[in-house]
């Protein structure tokens, strides 16, 4: 059929960087911008939107594409096994880009492809994310070429297990989508050219806060120009091409020095590695900065955190800014935790709020989430940030949506 017959001469073809947006526009009829655009655009996400429909697809194509997640959910593990062991079979140079133990990256393909429908009609929000995932995947060695060769497998993957449920409309609205996404990556990945694709950087602290926890200090041999409240991605050789989130719990110009909070939850994983096998002078690596849980660029005049758990690092990273802040006059902290012990970073807190009379850090121990809220009678004219294990998460968003409080004042991880 006409669509996939366009992206089979692109791929041949793809290998040229500079004219693959140009392509896209002319062999898909897409409105899709060429790189002529800005590097401002192109990091952004827009380049891609310019003088294109508000959404990657339309209302009917979003529709099929709905409809085909839930066709082959029943099925969504099996369909990412053959996925990858068609990938790797038809294109073994591949193989080398993904850790030894495939068990995330499975979990992260399935993340990814939903994230992609349930946005798939707003390019203000899918651009960006894409945009910023173009950047990451430096890190792993992906280059331009190798976008068309995934894209192909997954539309086989999703046809392989539609079975009659797949017919020329859905898959052309796959390869709409899947072609929008690779664009915007691939511009977001050339116009990063002047930064690395990841740092390294020294372990020049390491303490055990608790059996299963440990606080890292990190120095990136570069500078590591990220906001407050994000996160960045770790690889340690001991586990190579294993990338793993972890919030970053220091402000910006702290001396470009960085801090993680890890917890080990399971024994064999990175974190376990971090926590247990990291000393002082290891080496490890970091992917760019990551994530939207950051400050408004006009705050309201009230800040209430609510931390639990490592949950704590990114809040930890806001309230250092806020104080820095001087349109923020009142900060209130909740900080949740099962016991003491899990209040691993209170002395460090405590001085912070004797330095700032504005500052109010509360431990709340033993509480069932939904009641630490109660803590705070008065929401309003707050911004809210949550971030903790996400039961904790969960229960604290609940409450808040009854509480009516307003959306747009609410702060937290996009999974949840």
């Amino acid at each position: 059929m006409e669509e996939y017959d366009q992206l089979l001469v692109l791929r041949n073809a793809v290998h040229v960087r500079r004219g693959l947006a140009g392509q896209l526009a002319t062999g898909l009829g897409s409105g899709f911008g060429s790189r002529t655009g800005s590097r401002t655009a192109a990091a952004s996400g827009a380049g891609a939107a310019s003088g294109a429909p508000a959404g990657a697809v339309d209302s009917g194509q979003r529709a099929l594409l709905e409809a085909s997640v839930a066709r082959v959910a029943p099925r969504a593990a099996e369909l990412v096994a053959w996925f990858y062991a068609r990938l790797f079979a038809t294109r073994p140079y591949l193989r080398g880009l993904f850790p030894a133990d495939m068990a995330d990256q499975h979990d992260r393909l399935l993340t990814a492809l939903l994230a992609l429908v349930a946005d798939c009609d707003r390019r203000d929000v899918l651009g960006p994310r894409l945009a910023r995932l173009g950047r990451d995947h430096r890190k792993y060695g992906v280059r331009t070429v190798h976008y068309a060769g995934v894209g192909e497998t997954l539309v086989a993957a999703l046809a392989h297990f539609s079975g009659t449920g797949w017919d020329p409309a859905t898959e052309a609205a796959w390869l709409r989508l899947y072609t929008y996404a690779m664009t915007v990556m691939t511009e977001a990945a050339d116009s990063a050219d002047d930064e690395p694709p990841y740092w390294y950087a020294t372990v020049v602290a390491h303490e055990l806060r608790r059996p299963d926890l440990a606080v890292l200090g990190l120095r990136p041999a570069a500078p590591y120009r990220y906001t407050a409240g994000q996160y960045t991605t770790v690889e340690s050789a001991r586990l190579a091409r294993l990338w793993k989130p972890y919030s970053l719990a220091t402000r910006p110009e702290s001396g470009n020095l960085l801090e993680l909070h890890v917890r080990a939850l399971e024994p064999g994983g990175l974190s376990e590695v971090l926590v247990h096998r990291t000393s002082v002078g290891d080496t490890l690596r970091l992917g760019p900065p990551l994530g939207d849980l950051t400050l408004p660029a006009d705050p309201r005049a009230k800040l209430l955190l609510v931390a639990g758990g490592t949950g704590l690092a990114p809040i930890k990273a806001l309230l250092q800014e806020a104080v820095r802040t001087r349109e923020i006059t009142v900060i209130r902290l909740l900080l949740a935790g099962r016991d003491r012990d899990d209040l691993y970073d209170l002395d460090a807190l405590g001085e912070l709020a004797a330095r700032h009379r504005h500052v109010d850090v509360r431990p709340v121990v033993d509480v069932d989430p939904t009641a630490l809220l109660d803590q705070v009678p008065d929401l309003a004219g707050h911004e809210i940030y949550v971030a903790g294990p996400p039961e904790m998460t969960r229960a604290v968003l609940t409450r808040l949506a009854e509480l009516d409080v307003p959306p747009g004042q609410v702060h937290h991880d996009p999974d949840y």
